[in-house]
């Protein structure tokens, strides 16, 4: 069965959202991709709302806050590993190097995850 193509992939906020992202800006992704989740619905949102957790994990680890990254990126984890439709980025990969992130919780953040870096554009 395939799955459906996501319509976010057309908004310019989410790939706004996405550079934001692979620069670190991790606060500035929470909110451009939060713009775009408020109009989203269904199984979109639950992909918009797991790309919002990872942002808000990785700003809460740089910010010492090893309990509340650690819950954010377990909830995006588990959207992304299986995510409800056909994202524009690969969701796996970015669920797995989230994990790496998680897993080295004491650590500073010193490898952004890069899958957003380099958007692919799907059509």
């Amino acid at each position: 069965m395939t799955r459906a193509k996501v319509r976010f992939a057309a908004d310019p906020r989410f790939w706004s959202g996405a550079e934001q992202f692979a620069r670190g800006e991790y606060f500035d992704a929470h909110e451009t991709w939060e713009d775009v989740w408020r109009e989203a619905s269904g199984e979109e949102k639950v992909v918009l709302g797991a790309l919002i957790q990872a942002a808000a994990g990785l700003l809460k680890h740089e910010q010492g806050n090893v309990n509340g990254m650690r819950r954010l990126l377990d909830r995006a984890c588990r959207v992304l590993e299986a995510p409800p439709v056909d994202s524009p980025f690969d969701a796996e990969a970015l669920a797995a190097e989230l994990r790496v992130v998680r897993a080295a919780a004491d650590a500073p953040v010193r490898a952004r995850p890069r899958l957003l870096s380099a958007p692919s554009r799907r059509g």
